[in-house]
């Protein structure tokens, strides 16, 4: 694409790593970050996302709060247990347990799934096996043991 405004944001971003590397490309509380920097740091991230098994298309949200997320969510999980609250509780359980997927925790994360399957709740292996918020677990030995489970 020749024309700027039809190329996407990743391809303005290596256009500009290519041409001006120095320049500023964010600059947020002081901090800055070239061009450059963005590319490479970029780059890093897409090839840990596949790496993890994402594939080119995924869909991917970073707020860069992981320690914060982590902390409500447990914080949460503690306030309501499954067993003093049957209804609540495994819900917000298995949303700690995607937070862990999102914040690359993965043992966490089946550690939750584990104690989850064995909580009344709609969750279950088949439904794992299919569930694309667990798609980054799908290669994690646990993870493929868990979900063989009937």
């Amino acid at each position: 694409m020749n024309n700027p405004n039809q190329q996407t944001l990743t391809a303005r971003s290596a256009l500009h790593a290519r041409q001006r590397p120095e320049h500023v490309a964010v600059a947020c509380e002081g901090r800055k970050v070239t061009y450059a920097e963005l590319h490479r740091r970029s780059n890093q991230t897409a090839s840990a996302l596949l790496g993890e098994g994402m594939r080119r298309g995924s869909r991917v949200a970073y707020l860069g709060r992981n320690a914060d997320a982590v902390n409500e969510g447990e914080r949460a999980a503690a306030l309501s247990p499954p067993a003093r609250d049957g209804y609540i509780g495994p819900y917000i359980q298995h949303q700690l347990a995607r937070i862990y997927v999102v914040v690359g925790q993965p043992d966490k994360a089946i550690d939750q799934l584990e104690d989850l399957l064995r909580t009344p709740y709609f969750l279950s292996p088949g439904w794992l096996r299919i569930d694309p918020n667990f798609e980054p677990l799908r290669k994690n030995p646990r993870f493929q043991k868990l979900v063989q489970h009937p």
